[in-house]
């Protein structure tokens, strides 16, 4: 369990990420400035992987990620890149997401739930969402999110919320 105090200015030093979080971290609405990602992995983001019972709140993150793996299955998103059946609530994220696969504002996969966030992050990825990129076992709920970010794909799908449902 971890509570941040604090804000944290990362200042766009290199990030980074947990491969699995299995805890639960409250922000406790601090924010967390400057992450700067940029790595070739499966799950990249400031966290890369939010296991089944990992949970995180009260967060807001800006920065920049990207993963420059070249794989199409591989997730880029601001809070974290896999969504394996956590939570994610009141979190926020503004910057930029980019990747070749499953890119999103908060998640680039998501098979939780994501509630109550906001991305303003301008996303590029083959499947780009401004919350989530690919919903890919139809188990993610999305619920009182929005995204005021610019979403761009080349050869792919793109959405305000999901990039892809299959769902």
């Amino acid at each position: 369990y971890f509570k941040l105090d604090v804000d944290i200015n990362l200042n766009d030093k290199p990030w980074t990420p947990t491969k699995e979080f299995r805890g639960v971290f409250d922000g406790q609405h601090h924010k967390i400035t400057g992450l700067k990602v940029s790595a070739a992995d499966e799950q990249v983001g400031l966290f890369g992987q939010l296991s089944r019972t990992g949970r995180l709140s009260n967060l807001h993150v800006s920065g920049d990620v990207e993963n420059t793996k070249p794989s199409e299955y591989d997730c880029a998103g601001g809070i974290c890149g896999d969504n394996a059946i956590g939570v994610i609530a009141n979190c926020s994220f503004s910057g930029s997401v980019r990747g070749v696969g499953l890119v999103g504002g908060i998640a680039g996969e998501c098979n939780g739930k994501i509630i109550s966030c906001k991305s303003t992050a301008s996303v590029f990825g083959k499947y780009a969402g401004g919350i989530a990129g690919r919903n890919s076992s139809g188990k993610c709920s999305i619920y009182g999110c929005y995204n005021e970010g610019v979403i761009e794909t080349e050869g792919g799908n793109a959405g305000g919320i999901y990039g892809k449902d299959d769902g």
